[in-house]
């Protein structure tokens, strides 16, 4: 379970942080890769638990086995918004948060902070 605590639990922070707790998992999969014991790919499908107001639901990715990706997007009824590198960037690393809405997309190159040495939210 080494890879699903350590990289599997990024993506559930986030839904978290942007969703809330009140989300329960409504699908997931873990897949092994041949001659491995431990999971190294999976999904869930995360959606609120009273479905009369939703607040959105979360599909929730990780993987060992191809080319790394960190980033999270947050969809609306107007446009979405992405940031790359979003989990365990490098300290000097400054990420891009792309903004898109019906009137195009604007990127915005936010400041490096180191996570390890940052104050909390």
């Amino acid at each position: 379970m080494g890879e699903l605590a350590g990289i599997g639990l990024y993506p559930v922070r986030a839904a978290v942080h942007l969703l809330g707790t009140d989300l329960a998992v409504a699908g997931a999969v873990l897949s092994r890769g041949p001659g491995r014991r431990a999971p190294g790919a999976g999904r869930r499908t995360r959606a609120p638990r009273c479905c009369a107001a939703p607040t959105g639901h979360a599909h929730l990715t990780f993987g060992m086995g191809h080319a790394y990706r960190s980033y999270y997007e947050r969809w609306g009824s107007r446009g979405r918004i992405t940031v790359d590198r979003a989990f365990a960037p490098p300290a000097d690393h400054r990420p891009s948060l792309v903004v898109e809405g019906r009137g195009g997309a604007r990127t915005l190159r936010l400041h490096a902070e180191d996570q390890v040495t940052a104050d909390g939210p």
